[in-house]
């Protein structure tokens, strides 16, 4: 596989179409099944107290139970309207829902898999994450640009801290405490001190949104679209010491989740554009294969008690992934200084193809995909549409 960038220097980043290739070879992981579950699913959880996989069903208003010993659902949990994200708790072992649609957290006790209380915080609350420092939940809120912070032991907003416009994924770098906002309007990342709950700082990255703590090398991965044309996907990795981009990734169209794997220390990248995961080595910041899905990916968690990966798609399945160890990861991970990322092929007997600037995201309905049918299909639909409007001109001369 050959992926060649150009230059991507921070605060001179140029984002031109990238040439890359991807194949059939390419492909390091299997699917190994598909489960049905509500509709159009989107966050989902390992929790490790009772080993299942819970599902947030965001048109069911629902929460699926996955028993991964048997890849199928033992319970439906009723929650909100309009779920989105779920985060789990080791502090008490309940599991937290964001209800869009209802302005409310749903706690989930996993001894009866019910819901046993609903937090009200601001409007659309979205991506939610644990935060070790203090034991306290934090909520992004979509539709108020804030983050609610929530006490556990009461189930009650204790602060709320304004950051960028519409956010959506955050995460915790559980080295510090420190929360990472993705703000997807004001083209930010927000950095909340949690001894204080305000912002300390604001890291520019083009409409992020999805965020994950790399424990390999401290790093924290952010998938964010690019500056033109947007539909151009990336992934760039923020050094926490400096709160700057040292490494920028391109992967395809709309990446969306992402998660870590520590079996192999690869992160794990749901591209929604093109039905596919990359898989990056954050060792060397490259990606270093592809996972066919022939579904549309949201998010991804990773679970330790039998290695697999577990993937939200459009189709309203969850798709179940072994991931074939690294026979390649260094033992060491890179600590790069430099915000300059470049590329070379890792494989020599590969065809090279460059990307188009469509902004359609595609279900494909066949379990490999590969790229140059394609892009022949939006060739052929881009031809149409000139003929169209050409068709449409002539007449309106005409008369």
């Amino acid at each position: 596989m050959a992926i060649v960038f150009t230059s991507m220097a921070h605060g001179s980043v140029t984002n031109s179409a990238a040439s890359y290739s991807f194949s059939a070879a390419d492909n390091i992981g299997t699917v190994i099944a598909r489960i049905r579950v509500g509709r159009n699913p989107a966050g989902i959880a390992y929790n490790p107290f009772n080993g299942y996989i819970y599902v947030v069903n965001s048109r069911s208003d629902t929460v699926s139970v996955i028993d991964p010993s048997t890849n199928t659902v033992v319970a439906t949990i009723p929650v909100g309207r309009g779920p989105l994200e779920i985060a789990y708790n080791p502090s008490n072992g309940y599991l937290y829902v964001t209800n869009c649609g209802s302005n409310t957290v749903s706690v989930i006790d996993p001894r009866i898999n019910k819901v046993v209380a609903n937090i009200t915080v601001e409007k659309c609350p979205t991506g939610i994450t644990y935060n070790p420092f203090n034991g306290y939940i934090y909520v992004a809120n979509s539709g108020s640009d804030t983050v609610s912070v929530i006490d556990p032991s009461t189930n009650t907003v204790v602060a709320t801290i304004p950051v960028g416009r519409v956010p959506l994924g955050i995460a915790c770098n559980p080295s510090n405490g420190y929360i990472y906002v993705a703000n997807y309007w004001s083209n930010t990342v927000s950095v909340i001190d949690p001894r204080i709950n305000k912002v300390v700082a604001n890291i520019e990255v083009n409409m992020p949104k999805e965020i994950a703590y790399n424990p390999s090398n401290g790093y924290l991965y952010v998938t964010h679209l690019g500056d033109h044309p947007t539909s151009m996907g990336y992934v760039s990795a923020i050094d926490p010491n400096t709160n700057k981009i040292v490494a920028k990734i391109y992967v395809d169209f709309y990446p969306s989740g992402i998660a870590y794997n520590p079996s192999n220390g690869y992160l794990y990248v749901a591209v929604g554009g093109v039905s596919v995961i990359r898989v990056i080595d954050p060792n060397i910041n490259v990606v270093v294969g592809t996972i066919y899905l022939g579904d549309t990916p949201h998010r991804i968690v990773y679970n330790p008690s039998n290695g697999y990966l577990y993937v939200t798609t459009g189709a309203d399945n969850v798709v179940v992934i072994y991931s074939k160890p690294s026979s390649s990861t260094s033992s060491s991970p890179a600590r790069s200084s430099t915000s300059v990322v470049s590329t070379t092929p890792l494989s020599s007997s590969t065809t090279t193809v460059t990307t188009t600037t469509s902004t359609t995201a595609v279900s494909m309905s066949s379990s490999v995909w590969q790229p140059l049918p394609y892009l022949a299909a939006y060739v052929a639909v881009a031809v149409i549409v000139v003929i169209v409007a050409v068709a449409i001109l002539l007449i309106r001369r005409r008369k």
